[in-house]
């Protein structure tokens, strides 16, 4: 695990939740390599949600956290900034931001060359393993994660509206290869649909309401 000041890192930009003054804060730098950018060299979005699965995993595993559930996202709300680019190498740093009975959100800043880019807040649910059911997380979590949470509490409520009925709709075909160990379509596809029209300073969020199941497409 890494520490980081306050003091000594990247300034915050308007709008990112700032790193914990107190608290776990877990720190991996990551390549940017040619399978991760589009044909102009930024980062693509199922590249960005592949670092920020690997770097929640890491996390977890240096941590030594060792619960009977495993983490399913239920939320996420990601701030753009600016896009890495091909060549330079991420550094994401993550903390645990606010905790429920049985989800928490995670807050994880992207930076390159220095510069805070891209920051990404997710609610993640704790599942059972046994049974797939949503579980309590358990005082060994609330140890490791809840100094940086700071009594801050996450709501796993949907905030954002259904889609209007008249907007265009596409189908977006899925492979079975697209599915993790949950039957859940992978965070790094659900983010891979959502990759063409984000902009500067915009905000992309999710999941879909409703579940997405194979064999069906997602729209």
């Amino acid at each position: 695990m890494n520490t980081v000041p306050p003091d000594t890192a990247t300034p915050t930009p308007d709008g990112f939740l700032p790193l914990p003054e107190a608290g776990r804060v877990f720190s991996r730098g990551y390549p940017i390599r040619r399978t991760d950018v589009t044909p102009g060299g930024r980062l693509r979005f199922d590249a960005l949600a592949r670092c920020l699965q690997n770097v929640a995993e890491d996390d977890v595993a240096e941590a030594g956290l060792r619960e009977p559930y495993e983490w399913l996202v239920r939320r996420y709300a990601i701030t753009i900034r600016g896009y890495p680019r091909r060549g330079q190498r991420l550094r994401l740093a993550t903390f645990c931001s606010a905790t429920g009975p049985r989800w928490a959100e995670r807050t994880t800043t992207l930076s390159a060359s220095g510069t805070a880019l891209i920051q990404a807040r997710a609610v993640w649910a704790a599942v059972a393993r046994d049974t797939g059911e949503s579980c309590a997380l358990g005082p060994g979590f609330h140890h490791v994660y809840g100094p940086s949470a700071r009594g801050r509490r996450a709501s796993a409520r949907l905030s954002h509206p259904r889609p209007d009925p008249s907007a265009p709709v596409r189908d977006w075909p899925l492979r079975a290869s697209d599915f993790d160990t949950a039957g859940h379509v992978s965070n790094t596809n659900s983010l891979a649909g959502r990759g063409g029209g984000a902009r500067r300073a915009r905000l992309a969020a999710g999941p879909r309401r409703d579940g997405i199941s194979p064999p069906d497409p997602s729209r």
